[in-house]
């Protein structure tokens, strides 16, 4: 099955990339970059040819409109994601395609050189990755557990802990027991042969999950809208995403997770137009 890889680029120094990043990039033949003229340079530093590919400008300015065509290509072909440097979708280009593709139930999105099993979790969630908090492990006692998520869902981001294997049942029935709502993503052994990502409302994952290996817990902070507050900004977007070919159902479903909407309200504004 194709896949969209996300592959983290050096900061700086190019012998900090390593094997798999490499082999990635020589393997894939449709690459999405910031920009094509600096990746060209960087792919030639790297003594990968890049005449063969298909390297596609992809920035702040155009994701949007290049949502369908990557949903295209991604039937059939593998496809790559990079940022100038660093890693793309953490204030860098990606978070919307990543939040995008999830939404339409494509879930074949790897992370490579994810030396931080934070970001790696991050990225590869669709989770708004603009601003986080980073909150390392979890207290061993249950009112911790408990203060520390009272205190920090005051907070206007996305939330990331870690937890071990032998603590991440415990945790998360204390966290269903007392924020059954909570929608997160549980992201366990990443980059290995069994890595597994699960989504949804808590209460609705936590008998679904393997308790095997390092685990990342990332809780998703959204805005909660109710019916009323489906604004013109939002109206604006659904627009946008329809004059670029997204099919309609597909782009109120991607919205409505987006805004924790009802993606029938937004459908039938679609018909009413």
């Amino acid at each position: 099955m194709s896949a969209l890889y996300l592959v983290g680029l050096p900061i700086g120094n190019l012998s900090e990339i390593n094997h798999r990043a490499l082999e990635i990039l020589n393997q894939l033949e449709i690459i999405y970059c910031e920009n094509t003229d600096n990746f060209k340079k960087l792919l030639n530093l790297l003594n990968i040819n890049f005449r063969d590919k298909k390297l596609i400008s992809y920035h702040k300015f155009n994701e949007t409109n290049r949502f369908i065509m990557i949903q295209e290509q991604l039937k059939s072909n593998d496809v790559g994601l990079v940022s100038d440097a660093g890693f793309p979708c953490i204030n860098d280009p990606g978070q919307k395609l990543v939040s995008y593709l999830r939404s339409i139930d494509f879930n074949q999105i790897i992370c490579i050189n994810g030396s931080n099993a934070a970001l790696c979790a991050l990225a590869t969630s669709g989770f708004e990755s603009s601003q986080f908090y980073y909150g390392g492990f979890f207290g061993y006692k249950k009112q911790e557990i408990i203060n520390e998520l009272n205190e920090k869902l005051k907070y206007d981001t996305t939330l990331i802990y870690y937890e071990s294997v032998h603590r991440i049942k415990n945790t998360l029935e204390i966290i269903n027991e007392n924020f059954p709502d909570l929608e997160v993503c549980i992201a366990r052994e990443l980059t290995k042969k069994f890595e597994s990502l699960y989504f949804g409302k808590i209460s609705e994952i936590i008998g679904k999950i393997e308790y095997k290996g390092e685990f990342v817990i990332l809780i998703n902070k959204r805005n909660i809208k109710q019916e009323n507050e489906i604004n013109e900004e939002i109206i604006k977007e659904l627009n946008t995403l329809i004059k670029y070919n997204m099919r309609s159902k597909d782009a109120c479903k991607y919205l409505a997770d987006k805004y924790n909407l009802k993606s029938s309200l937004l459908y039938a504004f679609c018909i009413e137009k």
